[in-house]
C-alpha cells in the first residue's frame, strides 16, 4: 500500500539502470552537439552531482553499440537546454 501511494504521488528514490542508461545516452548525444542539458524527472530537476554520478556509473565504453533507448525508458523524463540567466542592462 505504501509503495502504491508513492507511485501515485510520483515519488521515487532510485531509477532502474535501464532508465539511467537511456538518460546518459541522451545527454551524451546532446553533448556531441555542444548542448548543455537539464534533466527533469516528474517535473523536478535532477541536480548535477546525481547526473554526474550516473554518467560515471552507466557510460561504459563497449565494442558493440547498445540499442537506442525506447520511449518507455524515458517516460516522465525531460531533457532540455538550460535557460540563460537574465542579464540586467
Amino acid at each position: 500500500q505504501f509503495e502504491r501511494k508513492l507511485r501515485v504521488w510520483r515519488i521515487t528514490k532510485n531509477l532502474p539502470a535501464k532508465r539511467w542508461k537511456a538518460i546518459v545516452e541522451k545527454i551524451k548525444a546532446r553533448e556531441a552537439r555542444s548542448k548543455a542539458s537539464n534533466v527533469y524527472l516528474y517535473g523536478q530537476r535532477l541536480h548535477s552531482p546525481k547526473i554526474n554520478k550516473a554518467i560515471q556509473r552507466y557510460d561504459l565504453p563497449t565494442l558493440c553499440p547498445s540499442p537506442s533507448p525506447s520511449q518507455s525508458d524515458l517516460e516522465n523524463i525531460q531533457i532540455s537546454t538550460p535557460t540563460p540567466p537574465n542579464c540586467a542592462n
